[in-house]
């Protein structure tokens, strides 16, 4: 026999679910800590481009770990917000890395899809790490 769960229906309010995910995103990059940005070496440059065109980003203390940053555990654990970032690199090992790091140490993460991304990394998903574009990212910061 099938069981039902016995509740009635819930409506879920998505608008309410995404203001309290802004708010804890931009409760995080108020803080006085810097950034970290992570990517692929493939896509820096054009992440560098991107944050020199921002306002709010450029002003703010940032770092960028590519692959091979033996130290990006480290730096996940003392930045205030992990952004990771890809755009043409279809290798996502290291930005797999960065989200079990944010993950350990209770960081919020978000991650930012570049306008040729064509993949995302398994851990985006696996880790329910909050996807967005770059402009709805500068939204959320404004």
């Amino acid at each position: 026999m099938g069981g039902g769960s016995g509740g009635s229906y819930t409506p879920i309010n998505i608008d309410a679910i995404t203001a309290a995910a802004n708010e804890r995103i931009q409760s995080a990059f108020k803080e006085e800590r810097s950034i970290l940005f992570v990517c692929n070496s493939a896509d820096q440059n054009e992440l560098q481009d991107r944050i020199k065109k921002s306002e709010a980003l450029k002003k703010r203390p940032f770092d960028i770990s590519t692959e091979g940053d033996a130290a990006v555990d480290k730096k996940a654990a003392s930045a205030a917000l992990v952004i990771l970032f890809s755009n043409k690199s279809d290798d996502h090992s290291h930005i797999n890395n960065a989200i079990v790091s944010a993950s350990a140490h209770k960081k919020q993460s978000i991650y930012v899809k570049g306008d040729e991304a064509q993949t995302i990394p398994q851990y985006v998903a696996q880790f329910r790490v909050r996807t967005v574009s770059w402009s709805a990212l500068l939204e959320i910061l404004a």
